[in-house]
């Protein structure tokens, strides 16, 4: 969804308007109706803006005021769906987010098959600081984008794949994690860290 798209202009003073308004209660009952065991949610995308306050985000990017929610939706979902006995999931990409230059800039990010190592140790940051603050109320994480593993991952020494993983298990071992490496027909782990497999495809007949 991109406020664009519907002739508005995203700013954060909209942006908390929209996040104060989800409704968490009659979003869990709508879930809860259709037999839900699970929800994923996205934190944010490519815009730049999170439906979260990340304090490590915040000071590296410099925002004022900052794009990320004064609200913390994750913890109040969490709440509406706990009662109804439905585990909560979070997205995020593993890249910075391509439409906010000054983030990318802030944060060091290159697209394309670069190490991104300063990058990677920033968003360890931000990952970590999200993941002690919900604890267990966050059963899963599913991150976009990680299509460059063999120059970003698979090194021997952090930052790597086993380093992102304890980043986002930093508030809950038990967390599952899933790495999406793009639409791929087959299933296939991305790494050791790997709970389950992203599994985007946009064909679902291959």
């Amino acid at each position: 969804w991109q406020a664009r798209d519907h002739g508005l202009t995203m700013t954060p003073a909209f942006w908390n308007k929209l996040i104060d308004g989800f409704d968490v209660e009659g979003m869990a009952k709508r879930l809860e109706s259709v037999g839900a065991g699970h929800y994923q949610i996205s934190l944010g995308q490519n815009s730049g803006y999170y439906l979260s306050p990340n304090a490590a985000y915040d000071a590296i990017t410099k925002a004022n005021p900052s794009k990320c929610s004064r609200r913390d939706l994750i913890a109040d979902f969490y709440e509406a769906l706990h009662k109804r006995d439905i585990k909560l999931m979070v997205y995020l990409p593993s890249g910075a987010p391509d439409k906010d230059e000054s983030a990318m800039k802030a944060l060091e990010w290159k697209k394309g098959p670069y190490p991104n190592k300063e990058f990677q140790l920033k968003w360890e940051r931000v990952i970590a600081e999200w993941s002690q603050r919900w604890g267990r109320k966050v059963a899963g994480w599913w991150f976009d984008g990680c299509y460059y593993p063999n120059t970003m991952y698979r090194s021997t020494s952090a930052p790597n794949f086993t380093s992102f993983a304890a980043a986002a298990r930093a508030g809950n071992p038990d967390s599952c994690l899933a790495f999406n490496p793009g639409v791929i027909y087959r299933f296939m782990g991305m790494s050791p860290e790997d709970d389950y497999t992203a599994g985007e495809i946009d064909k679902p007949e291959m």
